[in-house]
């Protein structure tokens, strides 16, 4: 009489189980990472909101607007610039280097991002055009896991 094997042998299940355990270790890291580009993006996108209210603000009175203590011309106070992860978006600067700054939030962040900067500076200059930088306070192995390319 032939015996015919019904299910999976343990090991067959260990292995199957073995497999899995070596995705999920290279899959998580690699996640984290992504959904921490993501929010740091929300960082660079708030700031750059407010690119060309600071521009006009700057060519229209000669100076940088500064929104943290209330509204300037058409910047609202910081506060009003929160997302999911930015806390505020500051603006501010002297001597014709303007900058904004987005804080990301302490909770409910990428552990990277927790308190973290990013801000774009405009250096203005008599011709009229104005060149944007883009740097942020994380450095190191961190930044190239969760800052954008043009931020580093």
């Amino acid at each position: 009489m032939k015996l015919v094997q019904k299910g999976f042998t343990l090991i067959e299940l260990m292995v199957v189980i073995a497999i899995i355990g070596v995705l999920a270790s290279v899959a998580i890291p690699a996640y984290q990472d992504y959904t921490g580009k993501a929010q740091f993006t929300e960082g660079v996108t708030q700031a750059a909101s407010l690119k060309q209210a600071v521009v006009l603000h700057y060519g229209t009175q000669g100076v940088c607007p500064n929104n943290g203590g209330g509204t300037v011309g058409d910047i609202s106070k910081s506060d009003q610039y929160q997302g999911a992860y930015v806390a505020s978006v500051l603006t501010g600067g002297a001597n014709g280097t303007c900058t904004i700054r987005s804080t990301f939030k302490n909770a409910g962040v990428n552990p990277l991002l927790t308190n973290e900067t990013v801000t774009l500076s405009a250096n203005m200059n008599t011709t009229g055009s104005v060149n944007w930088d883009c740097t942020s306070s994380i450095t190191g192995e961190e930044a190239r896991r969760v800052v954008s390319g043009e931020c580093r």
